[in-house]
């Protein structure tokens, strides 16, 4: 899956053709980049790999804070 994020809104796809994007909410485009980076990831996630149960999902992004949170599963900032 890859993720990308800006100050408007998201956008995910998937090799295998799938693609999303949204805008933001008022409150979510208030956020700081990587907080949106991590949203965007989180949406993606739920919305392209929900028939993904139990399987290992590669995760692309071109932030690395991101990616560190996402390889850690966790990160120093609770808000992230």
């Amino acid at each position: 899956v890859w993720t990308d994020a800006s100050h408007s809104g998201w956008g995910a796809w998937t090799n295998e053709g799938r693609n999303i994007s949204y805008l933001w909410s008022k409150a979510d485009s208030q956020r700081s980049s990587n907080q949106k980076e991590l949203l965007a990831v989180s949406h993606a996630i739920r919305i392209l790999c929900s028939n993904l149960k139990s399987k290992i999902i590669q995760v692309l992004s071109d932030n690395t804070m991101t990616v560190i949170y996402v390889n850690k599963m966790s990160g120093r900032t609770d808000t992230l």
